[in-house]
């Protein structure tokens, strides 16, 4: 394969996570964030508020150590409040504040906006086929950081 290449493949890579999804700075949050308040959202909707933070890792890619982080910023922020589950007191209760759900909405109207902006760019057909690329580099490298055989040659 040509080294040209693969330097100029990785670099795409790395430019498009610094690139991210723009929010507006007086929105005082990001993208991270804006999805653990919708997580947040919908799994305690109609509940007693109890959200696993594991729940939350899994279903966004994201360390515990990460999730953490981000809910102590919102809680800072006074976007979502914690305490503790009065019938199982090993589970944490989280809940959105109105403030929260206000500028949860706003968030999500303003990603949504970018997001459709970039696909109307794009094409549909090429979004539709960039999502399955996505799809599939995250699948190898989830199987290529799991293989034991290939972790053993980088470390020779």
């Amino acid at each position: 394969m040509d080294r040209e290449f693969t330097e100029e493949f990785a670099c795409s890579i790395f430019r498009f996570r610094k690139v991210g999804v723009a929010f507006s700075t007086k929105l005082d949050m990001h993208v991270g964030e804006l999805f653990i308040m919708k997580k947040i959202a919908e799994d305690t909707a109609g509940s007693d508020h109890t959200v696993r933070i594991s729940d939350i890792q899994s279903s966004l890619f994201i360390t515990k150590p990460a999730v953490s982080q981000m809910l102590n910023s919102l809680e800072r922020k006074g976007y979502i409040k914690r305490g503790i589950n009065t019938k199982d007191r090993r589970k944490i209760v989280i809940t959105l504040t109105p403030e929260g759900l206000a500028v949860m909405d706003t968030m999500q109207e303003h990603a949504d906006k970018k997001t459709r902006e970039v696909i109307s760019r794009l094409g549909e057909e090429n979004a539709k086929q960039l999502v399955e690329l996505f799809n599939r580099f995250a699948d190898i490298c989830e199987e290529l950081k799991t293989d034991i055989s290939f972790q053993d040659e980088d470390e020779n």
